[in-house]
C-alpha cells in the first residue's frame, strides 16, 4: 500500500515549478519531489506517492503539500500551495 498525493492542475505553462511532499508522523519529510514543466498544457494530472515502509504505517499525522511556483513579468515567482493531511491510527 502507498500513501498518494495527486494534483490536477488547469492552465500549467512552461517554467511552472511542481513540488510534491509528503510528510511524516513528527515533521519527517518523507518524500519531496520538483518538476519543471516543459510545455503549456491545458490541462495536466501529476501523481507522487511512497510505498509503505514495512508491515503497517506509523500511526500519527501524514501531510501532503502541492506547491506550484510561476514566475511573473516581474521575476518574481507566484505560489500556490494545497495541503492535506490522514490521520492513521
Amino acid at each position: 500500500a502507498r500513501i498518494f498525493l495527486w494534483a490536477e492542475i488547469f492552465w500549467v505553462r512552461a517554467g511552472d515549478r511542481l513540488t510534491f511532499t509528503i510528510i511524516g508522523p513528527g515533521g519527517k519529510t518523507l518524500v519531496r519531489t520538483s518538476r519543471t514543466e516543459k510545455r503549456n498544457l491545458a490541462r495536466a494530472f501529476r501523481p507522487d506517492g511512497i510505498p509503505r515502509p514495512g508491515a503497517a504505517w506509523p500511526a500519527g499525522i501524514y501531510r501532503g503539500e502541492i506547491r506550484l511556483a510561476r514566475k511573473t513579468a516581474t521575476g518574481k515567482p507566484r505560489v500556490f500551495t494545497a495541503t492535506r493531511q490522514v490521520t492513521i491510527r
